[in-house]
């Protein structure tokens, strides 16, 4: 799956994560449950692992945000320039990466 085909209308943020944030290999990890087409009558569980982030912006409401998590919390996702804005019912997040680097996605299965 890549990430410019993905449809993230309605999708839920449920966690986030930082790693090795002291050297310049910093990762962000976002937890999300998105619709896997237009069809889909369930959500399923991903990660997006952001390697060598270079910079993040946040500005949301918490409130907003858990309150519309059931709903979708997640409008849509803009990509320019090595920059993945995440529209949020109450805010956005901005992740900006250095060149050359890839998003990994990754379907974590039920058990």
């Amino acid at each position: 799956m890549k990430i410019t085909k993905l449809n993230l209308h309605d999708a839920v943020l449920s966690g986030v994560e930082f790693k090795n944030v002291s050297n310049r290999k910093n990762r962000i990890i976002f937890h999300l449950k998105i619709y896997p087409n237009n069809q889909s009558q369930k959500r399923i569980k991903m990660k997006f692992i952001f390697k060598n982030v270079k910079e993040i912006k946040t500005d949301f409401n918490l409130f907003e945000l858990k309150e519309s998590s059931k709903a979708g919390n997640i409008d849509s996702l803009v990509i320019k320039n090595r920059s993945y804005k995440f529209k949020l019912f109450g805010g956005e997040i901005m992740i900006k990466v250095i060149e050359d680097t890839k998003v990994t996605l990754k379907t974590i299965k039920s058990s």
